[in-house]
């Protein structure tokens, strides 16, 4: 074991242990965990995998991934379901489904020649 990875576990540790310390000392359960707690827990998840972090500290591996740089970006610009059919290629009856990442859904289902798409979509994107 390398020093640097004692120095990682050894942050890790004291992290877990001011967590524990928070929680034996709050008023009540429900009571949120301070901001200085989840950055230092957000440090940690540049040394170690957001799973092993919320699973050593007793965090929500949701709640902690939200707070990561980059992770608000790059989930309101993906895409997390698109569906085109066509029936039958001698059919003309279609329909699309899209789903955002926020939970937007747009459903479209008509008989006929497919609209300008990429028209439709930038209304439902933006």
């Amino acid at each position: 074991m390398s020093i640097t990875q004692v120095d990682d576990q050894f942050a890790l540790e004291s992290v877990r242990q001011q967590f524990n310390h928070w929680r034996a000392r709050r008023s009540s359960k429900r009571e949120r965990i301070p901001p200085g707690l989840w950055q230092a827990a957000v440090q940690l998840c540049r040394v170690h995998s957001v799973n092993h972090v919320s699973r050593s500290l007793g965090l929500s591996y949701t709640a902690l991934k939200k707070l990561l740089p980059g992770t608000q970006a790059v989930k309101e610009n993906s895409v997390q379901f698109m569906r085109l059919e066509v029936d039958s290629p001698c059919s003309n009856h279609w329909q699309m489904e899209c789903i955002r990442a926020d939970g937007g859904r747009l459903h479209l289902a008509a008989t006929g020649s497919l609209p300008a798409l990429a028209e439709v979509l930038q209304g439902f994107w933006s």
